[in-house]
């Protein structure tokens, strides 16, 4: 029994021991002119050997904040406000090491001098303004020539597979956007893949609202993660182009390719696949989801609950494997832009199918009589198919004002 209780005591002092060695940083976020507590302030604290979040936190109503439960290490220390300037300090933890920062004083930008504004700017690689989590990009060292997907793989958060999935804060991205417009798209491969790490002055993540509470302005509970990427003022002009290629150097092949310029909001694009497999290119795969339009109509019912109403099929924009010896060509076009301060909008999408299949089926068999006598037969059946189509979708939208979006969605 003695022996027991020994390791009870043992075990407890074990346990109190690691919750003492837990650190913790607190504080207060105060105006330097106006005194008044700033509440809803960003603090936003960062590991220093490897510039990953640890922890992200707003300050209360009284302006306080505090983060608790934080290992031994060096960290820096971000708070932002808006208008404010950014306070970022460095700060070494013990085990058992309890901050106590007390009140905080944030200047105003107006009132700091050009060369402490950009010094500040330079230390801050991370900031929260909002509710989104921005990342300079030039605070992350890549290597020469590297794509955006090497700067993702980089930033604190951001996971980037071998296929170019993207996960941010353990959630899937399935759209990244340039200068907050689809980038020919709104496939991450097109922007991600194709475009240079150097081009890019800020990236930007956020939650956003689903199309159907943003049609309808009900809330449905639903958001999905959206990266922005926010181009230097010298990169926002350029064009694209790549190159998919798979061959035997004999019969076999399966190329892809597209070229494609933007300049501001409007962007054009062309591409194409030759293929004799039984498998899509990457370059069609990722243009295929190059849409005309979501909805037609979204209807909302006396409950509250809606309807939507969707026209223009997506079938014929995926690949689908077949039996027998195919051939395929596809060509296509995209062409989006905006005009009048972004109130007129136009995208339009063209493709072309040209599908060619051969199957050819051979069979050989053996009957056996009672009398030992037996009988062969053979055949062949070759049987050719050839479907070709083409359509055009698009949409044009004319933001009537802040509330209100007329969007006419046509496909053919």
């Amino acid at each position: 029994m003695p022996k027991k209780l020994l390791i009870l005591l043992a075990l407890n002092l074990c346990i109190l021991s690691v919750f003492a060695q837990k650190a913790s940083i607190r504080g207060s976020v105060v105006d330097t002119i106006e005194r008044k507590k700033l509440q809803n302030s960003s603090i936003v604290l960062i590991r220093s050997t490897d510039s990953i979040m640890v922890k992200t936190v707003r300050a209360n109503e009284k302006g306080e904040f505090e983060l608790t439960n934080l290992k031994k290490g060096d960290y820096s220390l971000l708070i932002s406000y808006p208008k404010m300037a950014d306070y970022v300090r460095d700060i070494r933890l013990t085990d058992s090491s309890k901050f106590n920062l007390g009140p905080i004083h944030m200047e105003t930008k107006t009132f700091l001098l050009n060369e402490v504004k950009i010094q500040a700017e330079r230390q801050a690689a991370i900031k929260m303004r909002g509710d989104t989590i921005v990342f300079q990009a030039d605070s992350f060292a890549v290597k020469p020539n590297a794509n955006v997907q090497d700067l993702l793989r980089r930033l604190p958060g951001i996971e980037v597979d071998k296929n170019g999935a993207i996960k941010a804060a353990g959630e899937d991205v399935n759209t990244v956007l340039v200068e907050g417009e689809e980038f020919f798209g709104d496939d991450p491969l097109l922007a991600t893949k194709y475009l240079k790490a150097s081009s890019v002055k800020e990236v930007q993540v956020y939650d956003k609202k689903s199309k159907q509470t943003e049609l309808t302005g009900i809330e449905d509970g639903k958001k999905e993660k959206i990266i922005n990427i926010k181009l230097k003022d010298n990169a926002k002009n350029g064009y694209l182009s790549t190159l998919d290629g798979n061959s035997d150097l004999n019969h076999f092949k399966n190329i892809g390719g597209m070229l494609g310029i933007y300049k501001g909001k409007m962007k054009a694009a062309v591409y194409g696949n030759s293929s004799n497999l039984n498998q899509d290119s990457k370059i069609t795969a990722a243009m295929s989801k190059l849409k005309g339009g979501d909805y037609d109509m979204i209807e909302v019912m006396d409950d509250g609950s809606t309807i939507s109403y969707m026209s223009g099929g997506d079938y014929d924009d995926y690949f689908s494997p077949t039996n027998g010896l195919p051939d395929y060509t596809t060509l296509g076009a995209h062409f989006s832009d905006k005009w009048n301060e972004n109130k007129l909008g136009l995208k339009l999408n063209y493709k072309n199918n040209d599908a060619r299949v051969d199957d050819i089926r051979t069979s050989n068999g053996q009957n056996l009589l009672p009398n030992g006598t037996s009988f062969f037969s053979s055949g062949r059946t070759t049987d050719y198919t050839r479907k070709t189509g083409q359509n055009l979708k698009g949409n044009f939208e004319i933001f009537v004002d802040s509330l209100s979006t007329l969007k006419i969605s046509f496909s053919g």
